[in-house]
C-alpha cells in the first residue's frame, strides 16, 4: 500500500450513487491521542451522519490509495470501519463495518507485511488468524 503522500496507480472504483460525495479527511498520524482510545458504539449515531461517515471514509481510503480505514483515523473516535480489499485489482467489493465484532475466529495464523494509513512508510509484520 502507497504512503499517504503517493497517489494510487489504481483509479478508485466508480462507487454506487449511495456511496458517493465523501469528503477526503485529513488522515491523524500515530501517535495522536485519539488513535489509541476506546471508541464509542457507532449505532447511536443518526443514520444520515452514518452513511455520511461511510462516504468520507471511502473517499478518503481510496485518495489515499488504501485497502482499509478506520473512523478514528480520520478523528471520528467511534467504532467503525470500511475496507476494499479487490479495488486494486479491478475487483472492487467495499465493505462497510459498524460495531464490528469478533466472535469466533481460527487458531491458525498467517503472517503478512503490512503499512497502516496512520503510521506512513513503516511497514510490519503482522500476525493474523487466517479465518475471522
Amino acid at each position: 500500500m502507497p504512503d499517504r503522500g503517493a497517489i494510487p496507480d489504481v483509479l478508485p472504483p466508480d462507487l454506487a450513487d449511495d456511496l458517493r460525495g465523501g469528503a477526503v479527511r485529513p488522515i491523524l498520524s500515530h501517535p495522536h491521542p485519539l488513535l489509541s482510545v476506546r471508541c464509542d458504539p457507532s449505532g447511536y449515531l443518526p443514520g444520515h451522519d452514518l452513511r455520511q461517515l461511510v462516504r468520507d471514509l471511502l473517499a478518503t481510503m481510496y485518495a489515499a490509495g488504501g485497502r482499509g480505514l478506520a473512523a478514528p483515523q480520520i478523528g471520528n473516535p467511534v467504532r467503525a470501519l470500511v475496507m476494499d480489499a479487490g479495488w486494486k485489482f479491478g475487483m472492487s467489493t467495499p465493505v462497510a463495518m459498524l460495531d464490528p465484532e469478533i466472535v469466533a475466529r481460527s487458531d491458525d495464523e498467517a503472517e503478512e507485511v503490512e503499512t497502516c494509513l496512520s503510521i506512513p512508510g513503516q511497514p510490519v509484520s503482522v500476525s493474523r488468524a487466517r479465518h475471522v
